[in-house]
């Protein structure tokens, strides 16, 4: 009986530490805690969102202003189940505060994609692979049905006036970095699957196409559909 017993016990303790620990948890808590306060814009949204809760057939795109920007049930031909949690600025370790909201409604499918605002506001390239992680780990957790699909972080074009102060900062290549790692971990991950969709929008210096942007960081029409196109197998 006690062999039977140490051997459940053996048993939880391993399904446990294989739930959806990461190495990175106590450093993201740090980082976390550490997050500037959000703007009123994101509170707003955040409060909308609260009542309009997520359901087990919903599709919900997680993400910032490039999530934000785009009418993604349009997009997929009115699809009523098509959920945007964008916030225009929003920061990963913002999203910590509300990814509960989502998780807990047990949604079929997540497509995420955040992390540009952080690299932009001085968090290194590696502090958002480590904070990605370990916010699809919690999500995993509260939902393990649910299908989690990580988008790379898509390119920037420099050239235009609002991306200058970026000239110097290796932007490009510190996002490429992120996009690296983050393809690595998703593809050792059995619960996440990992969507380049920066390859496809980017020129050979790196940068997003000029025609698929007009800002130089959010995608236009144009630039949404080249990225509905990867992917849509995956939300149908």
């Amino acid at each position: 009986m006690k062999k039977v017993l140490f051997v459940i016990i053996a048993f939880v303790l391993a399904a446990w530490q294989l739930s959806a620990q990461t190495p990175y948890k106590a450093q993201v808590d740090s980082l976390v805690a550490l997050a500037p306060a959000y703007n009123e814009y994101n509170t707003m949204r955040r409060g909308l969102f609260n009542n309009f809760p997520i359901g087990r057939k919903d599709i919900v795109f997680f993400g910032d202003s490039i999530t934000d920007r785009c009418e993604w049930a349009d997009l997929f031909g009115n699809n009523k189940h098509i959920r945007n949690r964008g916030i225009s600025g929003d920061r990963v370790r913002w999203m910590f505060d509300r990814y509960e909201q989502i998780a807990e409604g047990k949604p079929a499918k997540i497509f995420f994609l955040a992390g540009v605002n952080d690299i932009r506001n001085h968090t290194h390239a590696n502090e958002v692979f480590m904070m990605t992680v370990e916010l699809m780990a919690r999500i995993h957790e509260i939902s393990p049905k649910t299908k989690i699909y990580v988008e790379s972080l898509l390119p920037i074009r420099l050239d235009r006036p609002a991306n200058a102060k970026f000239q110097e900062a290796n932007l490009t290549e510190r996002i490429d970095k992120c996009n690296g790692w983050l393809k690595e971990w998703c593809d050792t991950t059995d619960y996440v699957t990992f969507i380049d969709v920066a390859s496809s929008l980017k020129d050979e210096n790196g940068e997003m196409i000029g025609d698929y942007t007009i800002d130089g960081l959010h995608p236009n029409f144009l630039g949404y559909s080249v990225w509905k196109s990867l992917i849509e197998k995956y939300v149908k």
